[in-house]
């Protein structure tokens, strides 16, 4: 059988339920007005993680926009390098922006294969499974570069 009408009366009189609604009523509109306002967060958020920028770069590589793309990718880079993350993700990081960077410079110039190439030759640890599946792509962009 279902609530009832007496079932909800019932909770309704029990002081915790009515304690909890009294402040469920006054941080509700503080919760609104913040909800209201987290995809403006949400945007500013959005390059300045390394979680936030890899999304961005992907879209702009679904987008076909790898000019945008590599030079993000290769901020990504120059940040992971510089700066220490929660948990060593920048290491993990690295290799994404890596392989993505690789992925745009295919459609691109001489310049940004090369930037790829040279980045690759200094890895600051092995790359696992990315690194793995990297090779191959800075191996073309190197012999691409230089049939230019």
């Amino acid at each position: 059988m279902g609530v009832t009408n007496l079932d909800l009366d019932r909770v309704r009189e029990d002081r915790l339920v009515s304690v909890l609604e009294r402040a469920v009523r006054r941080i509700a509109p503080a919760l609104r007005w913040l909800a209201r306002r987290m995809p403006t967060l949400r945007s500013k958020l959005d390059r300045n993680t390394l979680g936030g920028r890899s999304g961005a770069i992907f879209a702009l590589i679904d987008e076909k926009r790898f000019g945008e793309a590599f030079q993000l990718t290769m901020e990504g880079v120059t940040n992971c390098e510089t700066t220490r993350s929660l948990f060593g993700m920048q290491k993990l990081y690295w290799w994404i922006f890596m392989e993505c960077a690789a992925r745009s410079a295919t459609h691109l110039g001489y310049r940004e294969r090369e930037q790829v190439v040279a980045r690759v030759s200094r890895a600051p640890e092995p790359g696992g499974l990315t690194e793995a599946q990297l090779p191959g792509d800075a191996f073309t962009l190197a012999l691409d570069s230089r049939r230019q």
